[in-house]
C-alpha cells in the first residue's frame, strides 16, 4: 500500500501486524521506511528505534536509525549507529558512504575520507562516495587526487548534477576549462 501512495493505510496495516506479533521487527522496518518517505522524520526515528530494539543484530536497522539521527542533527548518535551498522555489515558500500557524509558534517574529515575510500573500495563506481572523497581531498589541498576522484565519479554517473559541478569547478581551478 505504501508503494501505491496509501501511506496511512499501509501504516495502519503494519500497526495491526505489530499488535498481532509484537516481537517481530518487520512492522517497525516497514513503518520506518514509510514514515521516512512521507517526510515524518520524528515518527520514522521512533519506528527505527523500535526496529533496532527488536532486531539489534540487523545492520539495516542501525543504518536507517543512523541516517535519521544524522538528519535530525544528532551527529554523534548518528555516527555511532552507522558505525555499529558497519561492524554488522562491513561489505555494504552505501553504509560507508552514509557514514562518510555524517563524519564530514561532524568535521571529522580524516575519518570521512577513510569512510568514503572504504565505500569506493567496496564499489569502485560509487559516484557519490567518489565525489565526497574528491571534495574532502580538494579541501585538504590534495588537488591531483581530488581531480582523479571527480573524474572517476563523472565516469560512473555522467548525469549526476553534484558530481558534474564539482568536477567542472575542479577543472576550472586547474585552468582546464576546455575539458
Amino acid at each position: 500500500l505504501g508503494h501505491l501512495g496509501c501511506t496511512p493505510d499501509a501504516l495502519e496495516a503494519w500497526d495491526r501486524a505489530a499488535a498481532l506479533r509484537p516481537g517481530e521487527a518487520a512492522p517497525a522496518r516497514a513503518a520506518t521506511g514509510l514514515l521516512q518517505a512521507a517526510g515524518r522524520a520524528d515518527q520514522a526515528l521512533a519506528a527505527s528505534e523500535r526496529w533496532v530494539a527488536l532486531a539489534p543484530e540487523e545492520a539495516a536497522a542501525h543504518h536507517a536509525r543512523g541516517i535519521l539521527l544524522d538528519q535530525a542533527g544528532r551527529l554523534d548518535e548518528g555516527i555511532a549507529a552507522l558505525e555499529r551498522a558497519g561492524r554488522l555489515a562491513p561489505g555494504h558500500a552505501d553504509l560507508h558512504y552514509d557514514l562518510g557524509r555524517a563524519l564530514r558534517r561532524a568535521h571529522r574529515d580524516q575519518s570521512a575520507i577513510a569512510a568514503f575510500r572504504e565505500a569506493v573500495r567496496l564499489e569502485p563506481g560509487h559516484a557519490e562516495a567518489l565525489s565526497g572523497l574528491g571534495a574532502l581531498l580538494w579541501q585538504a589541498k590534495n588537488s591531483a587526487m581530488a581531480l582523479e576522484a571527480f573524474r572517476r565519479a563523472v565516469a560512473a554517473r555522467p548525469d549526476h548534477p553534484v558530481v558534474l559541478t564539482r568536477y567542472a569547478n575542479a577543472l576550472h581551478a586547474f585552468g582546464r576549462q576546455d575539458e
